[in-house]
């Protein structure tokens, strides 16, 4: 008696076993409970980027199925779509779309960072090669004119590249602790932001007013000359201060006014300042090169030359004497005679070869 009510309570309680699939973990996602003959759903063990556009749908469309059987057993789990997500679609997945857009974000924000301080640089070396200049001009017009001993070049080039060398670096190195204290932008701060802005300022400034000087000197020199010459005429001494100051675009003093920026400047000074920065070289050029006799002269004759060669290539046709003789007789007599030989049988002297 007691037997057959066991056996009906273990069929009863096999019977509820197999109406459900038990929860059940296969080492990528959890199956909860489930009625026998359904066929379960999840979400693809993926974390998705919710800031990109189209993703949302992907993790909604793209599911894992598993089907509960009749007898109470899970089937395998089915992530063909995962797969499809992940050859398809693997900007949506976390691991791509952060990790990949911040190296890209590295590499473009190194790279301008590294075009930014290598325009710092030329920008100082720029007029550190002017202060140059301005340097030997004016020894040329002085006593060490005189001298047959030069700067040896070395010291040019440690002026030129090396002292921008060591202020940009010294600029850098502030600029980047000063800008790694902004926690919340990846970027370097304004260029003109900070005091340290110095340390560039001051360089070029006293360059330009060193060459500012120069330029002062080499007048001043000239009209004492021309007074100890006593040809100290006001036309003569203009047009000598006028020469002069076409060295003001080559030492830079142009961009003295540009030291002063307004606290909130103007469009009239902002014109004058891209005019004047970025005008340089072209007044270099115009006044030293295009406007210039010699060069003006050399480009011609090169023209002459270019316009020679080309001509000299053309097709000739050259045209030999012929002999036409006089009378018949005088035909039939030098019949056979070379063509060298008739051209001088007409009382012409024969050239002598000179050996």
């Amino acid at each position: 008696m007691s037997g057959s009510v066991i056996g009906r309570e273990r069929n009863i309680c096999l019977e509820l076993v197999n109406q459900y699939c038990m929860a059940n973990f296969d080492r990528s996602l959890c199956w909860q409970k489930t009625a026998s003959g359904e066929v379960a759903q999840r979400k693809c063990p993926f974390s998705y980027c919710q800031n990109v556009e189209g993703c949302e749908e992907i993790e909604n469309n793209y599911t894992v199925q598993r089907i509960c059987n009749e007898n109470g057993s899970w089937a395998e789990p089915m992530y063909a779509q995962c797969i499809d997500v992940l050859k398809y679609h693997p900007h949506c997945i976390v691991g791509f779309c952060r990790t990949c857009p911040d190296l890209l974000r590295e590499m473009v924000i190194n790279v301008s960072l590294t075009l930014s301080i290598v325009s710092v640089a030329l920008l100082v070396a720029s007029v550190m090669w002017m202060l140059i200049e301005g340097g030997y001009l004016y020894s040329r017009f002085t006593v060490f004119g005189m001298r047959s001993i030069d700067c040896p070049n070395y010291a040019f080039l440690f002026c030129g590249w090396g002292v921008p060398f060591v202020v940009v670096v010294s600029w850098t190195i502030i600029h980047q602790r000063r800008s790694s204290q902004n926690q919340n932008s990846f970027c370097w701060l304004p260029y003109a932001q900070g005091a340290h802005l110095w340390i560039l300022s001051a360089t070029m400034g006293l360059a330009l007013i060193l060459n500012l000087l120069f330029l002062l000197g080499i007048v001043l020199i000239l009209v004492q000359k021309l007074r100890a010459e006593n040809t100290a005429e006001s036309k003569k001494i203009w047009r000598t201060v006028k020469s002069t100051l076409l060295l003001v675009p080559l030492l830079g003093v142009s961009n003295i006014p540009l030291f002063y920026e307004p606290s909130q400047p103007s469009s009239v000074y902002m014109l004058g300042s891209a005019i004047l920065q970025h005008s340089q070289g072209i007044f270099i050029a115009v006044l030293y090169c295009f406007l210039n006799g010699e060069v003006q002269n050399a480009m011609k004759r090169q023209l002459l030359r270019l316009k020679m060669h080309i001509l000299s290539e053309q097709p000739r046709f050259e045209i030999e004497r012929s002999y036409i003789p006089d009378e018949i007789n005088e035909l039939d007599s030098k019949l056979g005679m070379p063509m060298g030989e008739l051209n001088y049988t007409d009382g012409s002297k024969r050239p002598h070869n000179s050996h």
